[in-house]
């Protein structure tokens, strides 16, 4: 009924870590590893959520360091991207200054021509 062992040693958790991190599946990292999905996701959960923040922290720290320090050259956009894509980072466009302008009504007064 059960099916083979599998040893599952740290060389495997890291990679695991690290695949996790570059947004690979559990399928994906099955193929890296050569276990399968079923049995990583059994052991190794908790290193493909670490793996997962872990990036994320480091890009959003290297944003952050972008923002607050010229000097710091970085780039900008393939960040943000990356957080809103990975880190799951959404622009907010719920805010109460979206509402639409009241209507303003605007005369235009016609002058004769000057003779």
């Amino acid at each position: 009924m059960g099916g083979k062992r599998v040893n599952i040693d740290d060389k495997i958790r890291a990679q695991v870590k690290t695949c996790a991190g570059f947004g690979l599946s559990w399928e994906q990292i099955s193929d890296v590893v050569g276990i399968s999905a079923r049995s990583l996701q059994r052991h190794c959960k908790r290193e493909f959520q670490i793996g997962t923040s872990t990036v994320v922290v480091n890009v959003a720290t290297g944003l952050y360091q972008t923002a607050i320090d010229r000097k710091h050259s970085g780039h900008v956009a393939a960040a943000i991207f990356f957080l809103k894509t990975r880190g799951r980072w959404r622009e907010n466009h719920d805010r109460d200054d979206d509402k639409p302008l009241p209507p303003i009504k605007i005369e235009i007064e016609t002058k004769p021509p000057c003779s």
